[in-house]
């Protein structure tokens, strides 16, 4: 920022050039004389606490809109994951229809990013705007000190002056009085009569009061010359040097608020048009085929007939065909209802899994983190999407079939889809008969989840982890560490672990608990997360 000052400023008149700080070169002689008058100091420390209220309240302004922001981000998110929860139950049409509501749902999330980082923005720009208040109050305190002992400092110079004066003429009169009765002592003497008042003094007596009297007057004129002098030097100095000192420091506090507040309130129109724009973008992008189809078009690419057709036929293959014998019946039966697995791996007991396959961790879940680490973690919105029930449906059947023999080291060996692999992770734990956090501790989880200070609970929720069955406990270590690796890239796959928490809440806490718990399952699985090195440290 240029400097205010300029050399050709307003000069108090009768000061030399080099001897006087300047003020504004756009300043005229007028608004200089205002600013060096005795209101001057008054004038600018009220505009200067007019600029710090500003910023208070443009930063008050900020952080409510930031709020509501945030709300309504947060509100959205809520409501379209719920949605997409029960898009998914059986009772709601599948096909198409469930698919491209989904997508179009996923819309929201790029909304909730948008909302989310121009919340950011703002609560940085709050910071920006406070901290200019409080420097601008600080300053504006200092030179008011400043400012205040200046000027007191000349009205007393002033007054010492008027008493120096007052006790000069008092001798001055008291000197002229004892000349006066001298003179008539002196007349009276040679005519033997007395005018006027007659002095109790002799003559001699009457001298050397006369001498007394004048070297007092003598010495008193020195005094009221040096406190007029002294007087005379610090208004000199206040008008030419500390007035035009203050008004520049002033004018530069006051510059620098303003051009902070301007600044930022164009940030803000900034940010404004530039969330609404990426919100149109992400609605209706300009490139389909690099961002997406556009929330209309995903919607329209709903087929009920084909749906309708998909659903009837797919249903027929799920209905009783009557036969003519009873025998013909079982055996139709026999062939169309597949033999269930010697060794199924979902839907059953951890403690009789990992005993099954003698191992600490299942294999399945082994297998399904391992391939998220090799092919997923850089897949924008990896567990939070699913692959399509077909494939998920494969890939669970891969592993009931012979848990042992599946390893997942390629792409091909999950049919290319990754989704299809959180898919059945997902539903491994959530088709166990007792969830991971099992439902004899949940109300332990629920309660220490509602703790407000963070070590606290971090404390609460280590206490009852200790507490799982030795299976339960290894899984969860397991997963935890595996799910702190994806969130680390939460840059490319747009999962942090609030994300994280959303969709394992739920999964690995069970579906029994109240539709309210719902916040505080999620809140669980984030503070575990968020601490499991802490957690497990010992591990």
């Amino acid at each position: 920022m240029s400097d205010p000052y300029q050399s050709d400023a307003f000069i108090p008149p009768g000061k030399p050039v080099d001897e006087a700080p300047s003020l504004s070169a756009s300043a005229d002689d007028g608004l200089g004389n205002i600013l060096l008058s005795d209101a001057g100091l008054g004038i600018l420390l009220q505009r200067a606490k007019q600029n710090v209220a500003s910023g208070k309240e443009l930063a008050s302004f900020l952080r409510k809109r930031a709020q509501l922001e945030e709300e309504h981000a947060r509100g959205l998110q809520r409501l379209y994951r719920q949605t997409q929860e029960n898009l998914r139950k059986p009772e709601v049409k599948q096909q198409s229809f469930s698919r491209q509501v989904i997508s179009a749902l996923q819309v929201h999330d790029k909304l909730v990013e948008n909302s989310l980082s121009f919340v950011n923005q703002l609560h940085e720009m709050v910071d920006e705007i406070d901290k200019m208040a409080k420097t601008t109050h600080a300053t504006r305190k200092q030179l008011k000190e400043t400012g205040l002992r200046s000027e007191r400092n000349v009205v007393d110079a002033d007054k010492e002056a008027e008493k120096s004066k007052a006790k000069y003429e008092s001798i001055c009169e008291e000197y002229d009085r004892t000349l006066a009765l001298k003179a008539n002592d002196v007349t009276a003497k040679k005519s033997n009569k007395t005018f006027g008042f007659k002095s109790s003094k002799s003559g001699s007596q009457l001298v050397k009061h006369e001498e007394e009297t004048r070297s007092r007057a003598e010495s008193a004129d020195r005094e009221y010359k040096e406190k007029v002098r002294i007087a005379h030097d610090m208004r000199e100095e206040l008008l030419y040097q500390l007035r035009p000192r203050l008004a520049r420091q002033f004018q530069d506090l006051i510059s620098e608020s303003d051009s902070t507040m301007s600044f930022q309130l164009q940030k803000y129109g900034f940010l404004q048009e530039a969330l609404l724009l990426n919100h149109g973008v992400s609605v209706a992008p300009v490139e389909p085929r690099q961002n997406g189809q556009g929330l209309r078009n995903i919607l329209s690419d709903i087929q009920d007939e084909e749906d309708f057709v998909e659903y009837v036929t797919g249903s027929s293959s799920k209905a009783s065909v009557p036969q003519r014998s009873e025998v013909q019946y079982e055996a139709h039966a026999s062939l169309h209802s597949p033999a269930a697995p010697e060794n199924p791996t979902f839907g059953v007991h951890l403690r009789q899994l990992t005993q099954s396959e003698g191992t600490a961790v299942p294999h399945v879940v082994i297998q399904c983190c391992t391939a998220v680490d090799k092919f997923g973690l850089d897949v924008q919105g990896i567990y939070r999407l699913s692959g399509t029930a077909s494939q998920i449906q494969k890939i669970k059947n891969m592993f009931d079939e012979d848990a042992e023999n599946v390893v997942l080291n390629s792409p091909d060996d999950f049919f290319g889809d990754i989704n299809g692999v959180t898919g059945a992770l997902k539903s491994f734990f959530r088709e166990l008969p007792d969830p991971l956090f099992t439902n004899t501790l949940y109300p332990e989880f629920i309660q220490a989840a509602k703790i407000d200070d963070d070590v606290q609970r971090r404390d609460a929720l280590h206490a009852v982890v200790n507490k799982l069955p030795d299976p339960n406990y290894g899984i969860l270590r397991y997963l935890c560490f595996h799910l702190h690796r994806v969130q680390q890239n939460e840059a490319a796959n747009k999962m942090p672990i609030t994300n994280l928490a959303i969709v394992f809440g739920p999964t690995l806490m069970g579906s029994g608990g109240a539709v309210a718990d719902m916040g505080w399952q999620c809140r669980v699985v984030e503070t575990i997360l968020s601490y499991c090195y802490d957690i497990f440290e010992s591990e």
